[in-house]
């Protein structure tokens, strides 16, 4: 395999898996297939939008709105029809439709009153509900097939006349059979498959099922083809697809171990910085005065080895131990047989008998539960009610593996963004935690001043690539391209604050020079 296949490689495998990390995870689907799966389709136009307190959610401010609440004037109803007189009057035809107030939370809260949309909806507990992974979209922006798929194609293609498989993006589709009632296309996950835009599945008298496409399709496949500069790239889509299947294999074992790595460790939602000051309780400058970890009370381990003998447990005292108890001592083919007919009777401690290779420290009796941090508290940001003493207990899980921040130095002063939980100061390998000496002009300027006084005013809005351009600006709300964290420009050199009547990123000379060193 050359250089160009191991990075085209490399690339293809990143953006599968930074997609699913960092924004809310939609699987790629065409929206035929939406169409078929939603209880509603309708055309309408955004009357009135309302911010409303509902359950609280994770990712939003405590305080702030957690719902948005449409009334759209419904035009045309392409499916549902009998929802009317339900959902909504028949005479103003006019439905609400809810959503969550973020984007990062799955919801849809960028529409724009007064625009004409799309929109596919689901209703749930008699109500309407809008999410971000529905197909949704400005009317004008359709394509001449998915209009004729909304007046009626894609409704004569859904189940069980037809079905619709989405592949992985770039992994290895299937081949279709001459019998076959499946229409398969791949999508790039970023919507510009040009199935996505120019064409719809179809049944054929035969029965069988297959994609109905017109010129522009074609047209659609080639400029996407020549987009590729690679030399083992031949310039159609047969060989595109015999070329993808030669490095699916490569590609399933990077994004399996991607994602296996990923299941076993703490991932968190790329944040700016001011997002994260403000959705925390408390925000110091302290310094790591001593670190120590916290062990159950009844089994704390002994600070030095005991050098007094211990007898013998006499074999009266054990009874039979079934197989499942035996397998937590380490590989059940390692440990003696005689081994497996005892056990200690209540109240008494049995010895530790071990299978090579495995240490006393994974008893899960012997595990720490916290790390405790003792730090000198040098300048309180926010959250001074939390703290009351110069010398402050920050706790945290024992290992990065369940969240923990573990990696933090004695005597090294840091900014802690944490959280108070059940009478403990908390942090986690998601809190913003950073050295204070590395802060930038900005952040300076905004963990004394300008995060805290725009909390309360602006709200910062997570997006991603390409449904940035989907986003309709608001008067109170800073849009955030976490795709761009990458170089961290934005986070290192913009906070967002009010000018005049709407919230913007306010930025300085470091912010240009930092795309353009």
């Amino acid at each position: 395999m050359g250089p160009s296949t191991v990075l085209l490689v490399s690339f293809f495998m990143l953006g599968l898996v930074l997609p699913s990390v960092l924004s809310c995870m939609c699987q790629p689907t065409h929206p035929q297939r939406q169409f078929c799966r939603a209880d509603l389709v309708i055309i309408g136009r955004v009357q009135t939008k309302l911010f409303l307190h509902g359950p609280p959610d994770p990712s939003i401010l405590s305080g702030q709105p957690t719902i948005v609440s449409y009334k759209i004037h419904i035009t045309s109803v392409k499916k549902g029809q009998g929802y009317a007189g339900q959902l909504w009057n028949v005479q103003d035809n006019e439905l609400v439709v809810n959503t969550t107030a973020r984007n990062v939370s799955c919801g849809v809260p960028w529409l724009e009153v007064g625009q004409r949309y799309l929109l596919t909806v689901n209703v749930v507990n008699g109500k309407a509900s809008l999410q971000f992974c529905h197909f949704h979209r400005p009317y004008s922006e359709l394509t001449t097939m998915q209009r004729r798929g909304i007046n009626g194609a894609y409704n004569r293609g859904c189940a069980p006349q037809c079905q619709i498989y989405t592949c992985r993006p770039y992994a290895y589709c299937p081949p279709t059979t001459p019998n076959d009632i499946t229409c398969i296309h791949g999508n790039s996950n970023t919507h510009e498959d040009c199935y996505y835009h120019h064409g719809y599945c179809m049944a054929k008298p035969t029965g069988k099922c297959a994609w109905k496409t017109i010129p522009i399709f074609d047209a659609c496949v080639s400029s996407k083809l020549k987009k590729f500069d690679f030399t083992v790239l031949l310039f159609s889509r047969q060989s595109l697809f015999h070329t993808m299947r030669a490095v699916s294999v490569v590609i399933l074992v990077g994004v399996l171990f991607t994602y296996l790595t990923g299941s076993q460790a703490c991932s968190c939602a790329p944040s700016h910085p001011q997002d994260q000051f403000c959705r925390a309780d408390f925000v110091v400058k302290a310094s790591v005065v001593s670190s120590q970890y916290i062990y159950k009370p009844t089994q704390a381990p002994a600070t030095e080895p005991t050098t007094e003998p211990t007898a013998e447990p006499s074999s009266d005292y054990w009874s039979v131990v079934d197989e499942e108890e035996a397998l937590v001592m380490g590989n059940l083919a390692e440990v003696p047989g005689e081994l497996l007919q005892r056990r200690p009777p209540a109240g008494m401690m049995a010895p530790v008998f071990m299978a090579p290779g495995f240490s006393s420290e994974t008893q899960e009796d012997n595990r720490p539960i916290k790390l405790e941090y003792t730090v000198k508290v040098e300048k309180i940001f926010k959250g001074d009610n939390y703290l009351q003493e110069t010398l402050a207990k920050i706790y945290t899980q024992p290992n990065d593996g369940i969240c923990g921040r573990t990696d933090l130095t004695d005597e090294k002063s840091y900014v802690i963004a944490g959280t108070f939980y059940d009478n403990e100061l908390r942090i986690s390998t998601c809190s913003w935690i950073v050295p204070y000496k590395s802060l930038t002009r900005i952040q300076r300027r905004g963990v004394k001043l300008m995060y805290k006084k725009s909390c309360g005013d602006c709200r910062i809005a997570n997006c991603y690539r390409t449904t940035c351009k989907y986003v309709q600006p608001s008067d109170d709300v800073c849009m955030f391209d976490i795709a761009r964290m990458a170089n961290s420009c934005e986070g290192q050199h913009s906070y967002c604050s009010r000018s005049k009547s709407a919230c913007k990123w306010q930025r300085n000379k470091d912010y240009k020079q930092c795309y353009m060193p």
